[in-house]
């Protein structure tokens, strides 16, 4: 028997939960030595890649699969299936938790990563419905949870993009390090402000006051994305410097200027869509807490030298003019 041939049939067997195949491996134990070597890691790696079907539509038994792997001809591809993308790839998918619990306990190497330098960890915290899976993993000890993908992201990033008690469980862990910093030199407060506030604003030591890459803290981005809530409870909180400067010249006030007038340019479509109006109503509200806050809004906004008075006469904004006028020193 060619050793291709070996190797569908053994695949075949796999898939049928065939015992047999363990006796198909004493059968072609020269084929298995001869190919299944650290010195053809080709043919090791293929068969690996060859497995995934076999354990992506598995949903209860992986007994023959794990029995094919410890078999003790097949050391060379066990160690290897252990530092292959297997749980990674799985993970991604997101679809067989048993399947994720059954690699759990074959020992993966959890420090693996992808092209991208993400780990199954990274993908698993994306997924919803993953709460028993979750509690496993987190039991794993290992230096993945920290590893970073590439720009820079920790599995504590991508977990705010997942279901919110997600997010919990990996901070109440403590294996998480809340202040990293990624590429864009963002903490996960910064990164994802709607998700992570809350969780996070009552930590003595989480760090508030980074300047991301673009010269912008935490307030700043804040304001940007019309978070007027937080922001308020951030000065309560922290204590902000409210008339903060950049390097850029950009100040709380000239950030929401820049981006109010990014929504409102298009008058045709300010209103057009309940986003829209969403966004308008949450700037407004962020106008009103600036000054609430006491920023200053006699600096000018943008280069050209205009101040806020200056901004509304010009959009013929005279509704937030006398609001601005009325309340604002």
């Amino acid at each position: 028997m060619e050793f291709e041939e070996f190797k569908t049939k053994l695949l075949e067997k796999i898939n049928k939960r065939d015992s047999d195949c363990l006796k198909l491996i004493d059968k072609n134990k020269n084929l298995v030595q001869e190919y299944f070597t650290k010195e053809r890691m080709f043919y090791v790696r293929e068969f690996i890649d060859d497995l995934y079907e076999p354990i992506l539509n598995e949903k209860k038994k992986f007994k023959v699969i794990e029995k094919v792997l410890k078999h003790p001809l097949m050391k060379v591809v066990l160690e290897e299936f252990r530092k292959s993308q297997t749980l990674i790839k799985i993970c991604r998918d997101g679809n067989n938790k048993q399947a994720m619990l059954w690699l759990l306990s074959m020992d993966m190497d959890q420090c693996v990563q992808d092209k991208l330098g993400r780990t199954a960890l990274m993908y698993l915290v994306k997924q919803y419905h993953v709460d028993m899976i979750i509690d496993e993993f987190l039991k794993v000890k290992g230096d993945h949870y920290n590893l970073t993908d590439e720009n820079g992201n920790t599995a504590l990033f991508y977990a705010t993009h997942g279901a919110p008690f997600v997010m919990r469980k990996l901070l109440k862990s403590g294996l998480f390090d809340y202040n990293h910093l990624n590429n864009k030199h963002e903490n996960i407060l910064m990164y994802n402000t709607l998700v992570s506030f809350e969780l996070l604003m009552d930590k003595p030591d989480i760090d508030y006051n980074v300047v991301n890459n673009e010269g912008k803290n935490l307030a700043m981005i804040l304001v940007e994305n019309g978070r007027y809530n937080e922001l308020m409870k951030l000065n309560v909180k922290k204590g902000i410097d409210v008339n903060y400067q950049n390097q850029y010249g950009e100040t709380l006030v000239s950030i929401f200027f820049k981006k109010y007038h990014e929504l409102v340019s298009d008058k045709s479509a300010v209103f057009e869509t309940e986003k829209n109006r969403f966004k308008i109503q949450a700037m407004s509200q962020t106008l009103k807490t600036l000054i609430k806050l006491g920023c200053d809004f006699n600096r000018p906004i943008d280069n050209e030298g205009n101040t806020p008075v200056m901004y509304f006469l010009i959009m013929e904004d005279y509704h937030s003019l006398q609001y601005l006028i009325d309340n604002c020193s």
